[in-house]
Formats: C-alpha cells, structure tokens, sequence
C-alpha cells in the first residue's frame, strides 16, 4: 500500500496564545511602572505645593508597591509639621499605608497604625492609638466627593489630663452635598461611637454609651487646611452654622434625641438652640446633680445647681421651703418638688415607646440654659 506524503505541520500557531499573553503582561507591567512612577511623581508634587503653605510632609522611608493590579504607597514614621499654625503644630504617626486598585484610581482605601501625637514645639497635646484604624477617600483631589474613618479600639487623651475619650468603636464619615472642595462646600457629617467612655462629662462617665451624630455644616470658604481658630472665624464672619439633623445618645437606660442649630457669637461663644427629648430624664438630672436647682425653681427660690456635696444643697434647700419638718415630711416634698421641676424642664411625650420629656437647651454668646436651670457659661472657643 502506498501512503499519501503528509504536509508539515504549522507549530507557531500554538505559540501564540502565549506570546499575546507575554505581550500583554509586558503592556501591563510597563503600564503599573509607569503608574507608580507617576504616582511618586505626584506625591512630590503635592509636598511641594504644601511647603509652599507653610505644611511639610516627611516619611522615614516611603516604598510604592502592589504590582500587579494595586498601587500601595507606604510612609513609615509619617510627620506633618503645620508651621503657619500659632504655635506651630507636629504630627507624628507610626505608619500610614494608602491601596488604590489600579482600574479605579478615585478610591484610596488607607490603613493608619498608631500611636499618633499632636505637639506644639514644647509639650505634647494629645495622644491617639487604636487596635485598628481604617480610612477611605473617594473622589480626585479637584472633585473630592467623601472621606471615612474608623477606629477600633479608641483611646484619646492629654498627658497632663489623662483620658479624653475611650471608644469600643469610633467612625466619622463626610461628604460634600453642595460645592466642591475648593469653593463654599457644604459637609454632610455624620458621628458614631460605640462603647464610649468621656471623662470630661463627670458624674455621666462612669458607665459607656453610644452617640450618633448627624449634621450639616455651612459656611466654609474651602476645604484648605487651617488652624482651627482661623477656621472659626472664618465660619463666625461668614454666619456659618452646624445644623444637627439629629443626634442620639444612650447610656444604660438615658436615652436622648436632639435636633437643632448652632452657630457662633462675635466673642466666638456658642450660640443658639437645641430639642432635647430624653428618657430617664429623673435619672439623669439626679446624676448630673441638678435636682437643688430643679427644687428651687419649684418653689420660686433660688439655688446653684454647683454645690460640692448634692446631699447637703438638698438638705439646705428643703431647711428654706420647709423648717422644722420631718425628715419623710422633706422627702415627699423633695419627690414633689422634683416632679414639679421636670414638669418645668418641657412638655411630656413619648421616645422609643418610653416617658420622654422633651427640653429646649439654649446658648445665647456662651451662656447654656436647660429650661429654666442656668448650667453655666461655655468658653469661646478661639
């Protein structure tokens, strides 16, 4: 039998899959280079324009990574020093690592390892650290659109003062609604902590709560960084406001709810008038200790809702209503009079399905009222 000759077979084309493939990881490495080298590029771009308003950004070492879909920027014992603040400001933190994938270079996720410290040249104001801090930054920095932090693990304080606030979880997130970062924007803010723990409130602290915040700011020029004081003034001239669409705190079984707005005065002092609607409202007078000025109010007398010993101003101010009675005989007028000072505190309603009195706290340039009870006069704050 006679075989027909077989042709040659053609073994380049089984090649060229992986050859378009090569070509293709060639494109893309050169294309990841070349983003990282710009990328770097720009970084410097950006410290120059910042030195040039009086901030300087530094690193110890900082490394562009993530190949080959991410580009990871590292900036290990990052530092911004902000000289044109009175007194200059140094802000150190361990480590900061920012991941934009590749294909959408509008959003940087970021994950920030403390301890972190603000300084003025001859003291450190405060301390932060975390177990975990993450952040996220949607948008280009011409169209900034939002910006996200979370901590887990929360812990802020001052080393003359100790704590200033403790936190099982803390989370503040903003966004731009009106404006652009860069001519009169309008932020959307919104607040969370859970778990927290603020020993500045006093009596209050001695038990965790959580707060959530949710307000709208008006009044910026931009979103340039400043000192803060220059920041105030800048809001106070431009009749800027906070407008809280509603905050929520509860803290064991207190539970309140506040809307309102506030703004600030000529002297930079708080000014203006918030809904209070709280459950718990008897317990919550008795632990901030207002129940003498709640008593004198009901009985037409004065009183200091201040005094060091709440036991005592009770005492006194029941001796003024009531001389010669019977320690039952004071405590029943005690318990009426108290009652009598929440009705004068605001109206009756109702909260999440429990007894609420609903309060007006007003400021007026500094000076804080809860219904009737003067509670003092809040410091400017520039």
């Amino acid at each position: 039998m006679i075989h027909p000759v077989l042709a040659p077979r053609r073994r380049w084309p089984l090649f060229v899959p992986l050859v378009v493939v090569l070509g293709l990881g060639a494109i893309w490495s050169a294309f990841w280079y070349h983003t990282a080298s710009t990328v770097e590029g720009r970084i410097a771009e950006w410290r120059a324009r910042e030195a040039q308003a009086g901030r300087f950004h530094a690193c110890a070492r900082q490394s562009v990574g993530g190949y080959p879909f991410r580009i990871e920027v590292r900036c290990v014992n990052a530092t911004a020093e902000l000289r044109q603040a009175q007194p200059p400001l140094l802000i150190r933190a361990k480590d900061l690592l920012f991941v934009a994938q590749i294909y959408e270079p509008s959003l940087l996720i970021g994950e920030l390892t403390g301890p972190v410290t603000i300084s003025e040249p001859t003291q450190v104001l405060l301390t932060g650290n975390w177990s975990l801090g993450q952040m996220s930054v949607r948008g280009l920095p011409s169209s900034l659109d939002r910006l996200s932090m979370v901590f887990d693990g929360l812990k802020v304080a001052q080393p003359r003062n100790g704590a200033v606030m403790n936190a099982d979880r803390f989370e503040l997130h903003t966004r731009i609604s009106e404006g652009t970062p860069s001519s009169q924007p309008v932020l959307e803010i919104v607040g969370r902590a859970k778990g927290a723990v603020i020993p500045a409130t006093g009596a209050i602290s001695n038990h965790p709560g959580d707060i959530e915040i949710t307000g709208i700011l008006r009044g910026l020029s931009s979103l340039s960084p400043k000192p803060i004081p220059v920041l105030l003034r800048e809001l106070q001239s431009a009749a800027g406001r906070l407008d809280i669409v509603k905050a929520r705190i509860q803290q064991r079984d207190i539970v309140a709810i506040t809307t309102g707005t506030l703004s600030l005065s000529r002297n930079g002092r708080l000014e203006g008038q918030l809904r209070v609607t709280a459950t718990g409202v008897e317990q919550l007078v008795q632990v901030l200790g207002l129940d003498q000025a709640l008593l004198a109010a009901s009985s037409g007398s004065r009183g200091n809702a201040y005094g060091h010993d709440r036991a005592d101003r009770i005492a006194n101010a029941l001796e003024r209503i009531m001389p010669g009675a019977t320690g039952a005989q004071r405590a029943k007028a005690a318990e009426a009079g108290l009652q009598m000072g929440l009705a004068l505190l605001g109206e009756r309603t109702e909260l999440e399905g429990k007894r609420a009195t609903a309060m007006p706290l007003r400021f007026s340039d500094g000076a804080a009222t809860l219904g009737p009870i003067k509670l003092g006069q809040v410091p400017p704050l520039y």
